[in-house]
């Protein structure tokens, strides 16, 4: 019995992806054991953000999560009433729809 190997060629332009299943992702999320909404939220929030942010509970925005990075302000992430869309609270309490940070897509 002889060996076959079969070489075929591959587009520069192709670009192959690897799936990843959610559990194995959640796994190398960067906050580690940390929770996406801590348990000091106040800590994390300005009184502006505070206040806007129980303002805006009333017309069925959710907190979502808060990015804590090293060295920069907490960024305080909401997610809209439908659930289409992502947009954060700014330190000075306003709503950002269009903020400058990739997601992952909504399901």
């Amino acid at each position: 019995m002889r060996e076959v190997c079969i070489v075929l060629p591959v587009s520069v332009d192709v670009e192959i992806m690897e799936a990843i299943d959610d559990s194995a992702y959640q796994s190398l999320d960067k906050r580690g054991t940390h929770s996406s909404i801590p348990n000091d939220l106040h800590q994390y929030l300005t009184p502006l953000q505070r206040q806007s942010l129980e303002h805006l509970k009333e017309f069925g925005w959710k907190l979502e999560f808060v990015r804590r990075p090293l060295f920069e302000p907490p960024t305080v992430v909401l997610l809209s009433p439908e659930g289409k869309q992502y947009a954060t609270l700014e330190e000075e309490g306003s709503l950002n729809l269009e903020p400058e940070i990739r997601w992952r897509a909504l399901a």
